[in-house]
């Protein structure tokens, strides 16, 4: 008899651990509470006083800040670049984690490992890291942020590999989008990269000017963060502080839209309509994931820090509110 309790003890015990498993893989897999890490982006392509001032007197209110260092856009299939001069001697004395990112406009292919193009991309990458290491910036990772089309993730895949062999071992860190999540080849590429930054906002053209339109729309949020965290790679969660103004034409239809700059020379009877991110909808993201979230979702990134100069972004005292999720 008691041996017979013994067995029923035991198998009582695997089958309650079984459920203990069944739950939470269900789920999505491990979850975690609690405060987030929190960075930033700075992704002015002039480093004018209130970008300087910005950074200055905010950068520490971060874990990192993610400074945009050039951009790449092809002429056929030559590439050219636009470097951004970024302030290094600030960035040294701030004794904080720096991200470089570059970011890589849309290619066709063909992707591989010794053409012109990945050539190009590696020694822009690698020129990029050998300056912030010159000048004493603490450097946490390079950025990729390619416009890539879901299609060709595979070719992606090689790119990567190929920069990761010139800046190791500083990691490089690639931007992905929701739809991206679904295919197979993005499980193996964000493993490759061993973590990602999940962009989950977005500026699709609106189309009419009564249509609703999102920056970023909560519950797709949710749900991308739920999918990613099934892939089980480490990823942070780009959310956008930033609006547009959106010009239609009489009849309703899109113009066009600017974020910071100079107002476009719009028709005299455009139809404008500004659109803002959702500051309390974003706080209430930010107080879902510290009471629970996937495991593999390391934090936040903003996109992007205030400027006082800005005029369709978030102030600090908004981004700060929002930061803490505090009703808005």
């Amino acid at each position: 008899m008691k041996r017979r309790l013994v067995i029923l003890g035991g198998l009582f015990a695997a089958i309650a651990g079984a459920l203990v498993v069944l739950i939470l893989f269900a789920g999505g897999g491990p979850r975690v509470s609690g405060a987030m890490r929190q960075d930033a982006y700075v992704w002015q392509r002039a480093w004018t006083q209130p970008v300087r001032a910005a950074v200055s007197a905010h950068g520490t209110n971060f874990s990192e800040l993610v400074l945009l260092r050039g951009e790449i856009t092809w002429n056929g299939s030559k590439p050219e670049l636009v470097r951004v001069s970024v302030d290094k001697l600030l960035l040294a004395d701030m004794k904080r984690p720096v991200g470089l990112a570059l970011r890589v406009g849309t290619y066709p292919g063909p992707f591989t490992t010794n053409d012109a193009a990945i050539r190009f991309i590696c020694d822009t990458a690698a020129g990029f890291v050998a300056d912030a290491r010159t000048n004493g910036i603490a450097l946490a990772e390079l950025q990729l942020d390619f416009d890539c089309a879901s299609s060709k993730l595979d070719g992606y895949r090689v790119w990567v590999e190929a920069v990761q062999r010139r800046v190791a071992p500083v990691p490089v860190t690639i931007t992905a989008l929701p739809n991206w999540l679904r295919k197979p080849a993005f499980a193996t590429l964000a493993a490759l990269a061993t973590n990602y930054v999940l962009q989950v906002h977005s500026a699709e053209r609106p189309k009419s000017f009564e249509a609703e339109y999102s920056l970023c729309e909560p519950q797709a949020a949710r749900r991308a963060v739920e999918r990613a965290g099934k892939i089980g790679v480490p990823f942070r969660v780009a959310l956008p502080t930033y609006g547009y103004e959106m010009a239609f034409d009489l009849r309703g239809q899109f113009i066009g839209l600017v974020a910071e700059g100079p107002t476009p020379n719009w028709p005299t009877n455009a139809i404008i309509r500004n659109v803002d991110s959702n500051a309390g909808e974003i706080a209430g993201l930010i107080r879902d994931w510290t009471a629970s979230r996937p495991a593999a979702m390391r934090g936040v990134i903003w996109y992007r820090m205030p400027i006082a100069t800005d005029k369709h972004n978030w102030d600090w005292r908004t981004l700060n509110a929002v930061m803490n999720g505090w009703d808005l």
